[in-house]
């Protein structure tokens, strides 16, 4: 690659500083503890924006001198000094980050991604293989690193949002996020007879289960209901309902379930009809009536569909997957994105609401950035809401609904976007019990 050397390197110099315009991808490198947060990071960037001070550390120096060699694909921004350095690249998924993020952990180095708003913290990580969307490899994963990493797993490649932690081969554990939100979360222990899956909509879990893997905490096998994969004969996966089972099913919708409504596990839908005449990817008429889902990656199961009353529909599932069926009383997990806003200081606040099976309502929310400066010194602020089932019917009246009102329509009609900001208000007043959580 051409470039044009702006300032050579002199002796004891350990600052080089190359010119090209393509080198737009910045990080800041600073000792591991300068900045705790995402906030105090990009606070420490603009400091060192204003001006030279003092000299860098040792282990800045001695970093750049690693660094020489490859330094035709860097750009120091500025002159490092004692509080840091600035340094930019054009590609940094192409090998460069792994190197840089395990180079300076050695040194007991931070690196900041200023265009990311990522913190990358050596203290107390976990050495472990991390592949983002197919493209990029870090060597390491902290708790509050590999949240983001999920909540966040768009980045090099945001068509293709999955992220892998590997230990080898067939010793791995990986999500994809779904675009309606779904995260497809798998793993695989020795190889692929042992491939197993699980959905949910519920990023923290995703987070808490793979760190618990990380560490090797059993935990993470029965935190959540895995089901088996099995290979087709092109070798691709697809989901083997598992003999413990159960068939969720709503007498009284006419709503199509998902996947990430049942936690992966099989469901029956009612198809309303099929005026056009559409046929599914095998060339097969869709069909109306009651369907049996088994597959997410495929559109129905041939012999189970089409059935006019749901009795029947059960009894032809029941005996097609050797289960019984959920409890009739029992209602599909449902989630709706109440707010998912970013701002343009680099703020980024999500609120979700969930029906869980049993009934009862969860309200989780998730503050990232400068808006958590108040109540935060990490730049991150979780809080959430629970109501049980049996008092739900009371908050849809405490919040404008009325008898018979279905919560989740009632959230995402009425208290979404803006109106979002008075919910914990409106929560906190209605005098129907609750349970409030939050951290930090």
């Amino acid at each position: 690659m051409a470039r044009q050397l702006v300032k050579g390197r002199e002796e004891g110099d350990s600052v080089v500083q190359y010119a090209h315009e393509a080198m737009n991808h910045r990080f800041a490198i600073f000792p591991a503890g300068a900045a705790d947060s995402v906030e105090q990071a990009n606070d420490l960037v603009c400091a060192m924006a204003t001006g030279i001070e003092g000299q860098p550390h040792k282990a800045v120096r001695e970093l750049f001198d690693e660094l020489d060699d490859i330094l035709g694909r860097y750009l120091a921004v500025r002159p490092a000094d004692a509080r840091g350095a600035v340094i930019a690249t054009d590609r940094p998924e192409d090998g460069l980050l792994r190197y840089l993020l395990q180079s300076a952990a050695a040194r007991g180095l931070a690196v900041y991604d200023i265009e990311l708003f990522r913190l990358y913290d050596p203290r107390g990580r976990v050495d472990v293989e991390v592949e983002l969307c197919g493209l990029a490899l870090l060597p390491y994963v902290t708790p509050t690193l590999l949240r983001d990493l999920v909540l966040r797993p768009t980045w090099p490649a945001p068509e293709n949002p999955f992220l892998i932690l590997a230990r080898g081969e067939h010793d791995h554990i990986q999500a994809y996020r779904d675009p309606n939100g779904t995260y497809q979360f798998e793993y695989r222990d020795g190889g692929p007879d042992a491939h197993f899956q699980f959905f949910t909509a519920d990023c923290g879990l995703v987070a808490d289960v793979m760190w618990a893997w990380v560490n090797d905490d059993p935990s993470w096998r029965t935190a959540v209901r895995w089901s088996p994969l099995v290979l087709d004969d092109d070798d691709s996966y697809r989901s083997s309902p598992s003999i413990n089972s159960t068939i969720h099913v709503d007498r009284n919708s006419d709503r199509e379930l998902g996947f990430s409504d049942t936690d992966g596990q099989p469901f029956l839908a009612y198809h309303a009809g099929n005026p056009g005449n559409e046929v599914d990817g095998d060339d097969r008429p869709v069909p109306t009536g009651w369907v049996l889902h088994v597959d997410r990656d495929e559109s129905f199961v041939t012999g189970v569909l089409g059935f006019n009353r749901v009795d029947d529909a059960l009894t032809a599932a029941e005996t097609y997957l050797g289960v019984s069926p959920a409890s009739q009383d029992r209602r599909p997990r449902r989630c709706v994105s109440l707010l998912d806003e970013r701002r343009e200081d680099g703020s980024w606040l999500n609120l979700d609401a969930t029906l869980q099976p049993d009934g009862s309502l969860r309200i989780d929310g998730q503050d990232l950035g400068p808006v958590t400066e108040p109540v935060s010194p990490d730049g991150e602020y979780e809080y959430g809401y629970t109501i049980a089932a049996q008092d739900v019917p009371a908050m849809v009246i405490a919040l404008g609904g009325q008898h018979g009102t279905d919560i989740i329509d009632l959230l995402e009609h009425h208290w979404s976007g803006a109106q979002s900001y008075g919910l914990g208000a409106a929560i906190r007043s209605s005098g129907v019990p609750h349970h409030f959580w939050n951290y930090p």
